[in-house]
């Protein structure tokens, strides 16, 4: 979700509305962003 970000961090949120059909999307992406990020050696 859209956040503000300061020199500290995140200040707020902003919040949006999605549909069912977009929040199923929003959230599969970040699976995919989340298996793909484990991968990453650091």
């Amino acid at each position: 979700m859209p956040v503000i970000v300061g020199v500290d961090g995140i200040e707020s949120n902003i919040p949006i509305n999605l549909s069912g059909e977009e929040a199923l999307k929003l959230k599969k992406s970040a699976d995919s962003l989340k298996k793909i990020i484990e991968t990453i050696e650091l």
